[in-house]
């Protein structure tokens, strides 16, 4: 009897626990996310740097700071590894960039991206951004929530992913940066607006002394057919005074000419009217008349 008291009442016992264990809570699963692997601590700094520089022109902009998600950095890591082969938005398997997000296990509500390679270092990158109208609305875009960095390296050259995201999924895994990198790129900023502008000034000055060089070249070559005008009409002048020159020397020679023509006549007739010539002609008359007995 009591064997039989013992035996029920473990069988109320075992039936008692199970159902307990059938009425507790079932624990959820627990879910395990990569966390961005940058493989080095200057890698890591470096992102942490662009967000913070991000942050830095949100607020110049009156736009309020995006957290910095180092889940959101893993899937930005794998875009900034795959455009070491291939620039683009489009993955390497044709797939749209944002699959990288999906594929980490984040959705989002939107989403963007911002790619680069090149640059040295976060202050050249981002410099680089902020001069370009589209990437510049992303790191100001007001719909944003969280940001996530990829930086790698390879052969020499930085590569750089931003992705931008609000989503819920994202919520207290974040860190929000300040950093202080904005000067920085202010600075960098000012001083290419500056070499702008001196390159401006130099191509206006070396347009103005080109035009100026057309200019003298012009005068240059007016100065040089007048010059040569000159010289024809100088020729010209030249020859025609050798003409006359010549003219005169013939007139001259036959004016001389002319004057000793006239000179012999003159000796001539002085000779033909002298007395001896008279008495000459009147013996030759009578000798010719009267012949020897004259």
């Amino acid at each position: 009897m009591k064997q039989m008291r013992k035996r029920i009442l473990s069988i109320v016992m075992i039936f008692a626990l199970a159902l307990s264990v059938y009425a507790m809570p079932k624990a959820m699963p627990y879910m395990t996310y990569a966390s961005a692997d940058y493989g080095s601590t200057q890698l890591e700094d470096y992102a942490r740097q662009v967000a913070g520089i991000v942050n830095r022109e949100r607020a110049a902009n009156g736009l309020s700071p995006l957290k910095y998600s180092d889940r959101l950095s893993e899937p930005a890591l794998v875009r900034a590894r795959e455009i070491q082969s291939s620039f683009s938005h489009t993955r390497p398997n044709g797939s749209k960039c944002f699959t990288a997000i999906t594929e980490a296990g984040i959705t989002y509500r939107t989403a963007g991206e911002n790619i680069a390679y090149g640059q040295r270092n976060p202050e050249e990158v981002m410099n680089a951004w902020m001069n370009s109208s589209g990437h510049r609305a992303n790191i100001l875009g007001a719909n944003y929530e969280y940001i996530g960095i990829g930086v790698t390296y390879q052969n020499g050259t930085y590569y750089w992913s931003q992705f931008f995201a609000a989503s819920s999924d994202l919520s207290g895994e974040v860190i929000t940066l300040g950093g202080s990198a904005t000067k920085a790129t202010q600075d960098a900023t000012k001083a290419t607006v500056a070499t702008t502008q001196a390159t401006q000034a130099a191509t206006k000055q070396t347009v103005a002394t080109t035009q100026a060089t057309q200019a003298a070249t012009k005068q240059t070559v007016a100065i040089t057919q007048a010059t040569q005008a000159a010289t024809k009409q100088t020729v010209a002048t030249t020859q025609a005074t050798q003409a006359a020159t010549k003219q005169t020397v013939t007139t001259t020679q036959a004016t001389q000419a002319t004057q000793a023509t006239q000179a012999a006549d003159n000796n001539a007739v002085r000779q033909n009217n002298s007395p001896r010539v008279w008495v000459l002609e009147l013996i030759k008359i009578l000798s010719e008349r009267y012949g020897k007995n004259c």
